[in-house]
């Protein structure tokens, strides 16, 4: 069992519905699944290290954090359950289970430079 992380749009519930009243025939649920999707971070699994989803915006924790500290006025990280932490709180779950001896490593995946692990496919 695992848990996945992601960057949201800070307020994008909010404005869905201040855009659906131009957009009429969309409504704010539809405009907050098709324009704020979340962005996938990582998932971290017992005893596994983590893992990290490539996007368009980064591809590496050192393109993670830059992409964070360019948009945290707008973004919050939350995981699948929707609990709100902090980049900080990510940081240390990651070096945690990375650092952790009796975690399995994903062979077949490309690393960065610190070592972790990064896919282009989607995985859940």
């Amino acid at each position: 069992m695992g848990t996945n992380y992601y960057f949201k749009i800070k307020n994008s519930e909010a404005l869905s519905g201040i855009i659906s009243k131009v957009v009429e025939f969309l409504t704010p649920e539809q405009i907050q699944e098709k324009l704020f999707n979340d962005i996938h971070i990582c998932k971290i699994s017992a005893g596994w290290k983590p893992l990290f989803k490539k996007t368009e915006y980064f591809d590496s924790t050192i393109s993670l954090l830059e992409f964070y500290d360019k948009n945290s006025k707008m973004l919050e990280i939350i995981n699948e359950d929707y609990e709100k932490i902090s980049i900080d709180v990510l940081q240390r779950r990651c070096h945690r289970a990375q650092n952790d001896k009796g975690n399995e490593t994903h062979y077949d995946y490309e690393k960065d430079s610190a070592g972790y692990a990064w896919t282009h496919v989607d995985f859940c």
